[in-house]
């Protein structure tokens, strides 16, 4: 959706979103360390698929919210 939302924002507003991209993209590498540590990383293979769909969840978020915001700039740029 990146290269969508490039399309159709301005330059400043796609600025500041890729500014929001690389401070997700640093957050999600903390948080990704995080589930490494305390669910992964746990005796027993029951955590390897919560660990999974934790990852999922994040990555499925951010992705959710560049969804939204696409149609949001494409359905005001037809007005």
């Amino acid at each position: 959706y990146l290269a969508k939302l490039k399309k159709v924002m301005s330059k400043s507003d796609f600025k500041m979103l890729d500014k929001s991209q690389t401070a997700w993209e640093k957050s999600e590498e903390k948080d990704i360390d995080l589930i490494n540590e305390f669910i992964f990383n746990k005796p027993g293979t029951v955590h390897l698929p919560i660990g999974a769909s934790s990852k999922n969840i994040l990555i499925k978020n951010r992705l959710d919210f560049l969804q939204e915001l696409y149609y949001y700039y494409y359905e005001e740029d037809k007005d």
